[in-house]
């Protein structure tokens, strides 16, 4: 569970943790077809075990797994969670544009912007439940 959400991110909670849920999934899928285009490329096979960890990790953190809870503390809070989207938007952006007429050119290119969009959600939230709290007096 979040622990630093305010009431405006209360409002869009759910339609949040359903699109990470599936970014998630999409994550993973990402990960098992970059498996089929690293023959004799070791960085992308390396490259799509860590999406495909990180895939796991956005499912484990959506529903809650004590273990991500204990181990990855930053899944926790609205920065954290923002900061983290953000990276795997960086990470999932295509190396190049060139190559368009592929099509997981483009499903790298959408799901990267759906990292991006989650993370600034996250990070907006995270501001305006900073500002709200600190005219209510109460320090973070």
């Amino acid at each position: 569970m979040i622990e630093d959400q305010g009431d405006c991110f209360q409002k869009i909670k759910p339609l949040v943790r359903v699109m990470n849920f599936t970014i998630g999934i999409a994550l993973i899928a990402l990960a098992v077809l970059g498996f089929f285009a690293a023959t004799l490329q070791p960085l992308l096979f390396l490259s799509g075990l860590y999406l495909g960890l990180f895939g796991v990790m956005i499912l484990s953190s959506e529903i809650e797994l004590k273990f991500i809870e204990d181990y990855f503390n930053f899944l926790k809070t609205l920065l954290g969670r923002g900061i983290f989207y953000i990276y795997l938007g960086s990470m999932c952006a295509p190396e190049t544009l060139y190559g368009l007429a592929n099509p997981i050119t483009w499903f790298q290119l959408i799901l990267s912007i759906c990292f991006y969009f989650s993370g600034l959600v996250y990070l907006i939230a995270y501001g305006i439940n900073r500002r709200s709290s600190s005219k209510k007096g109460v320090h973070l």
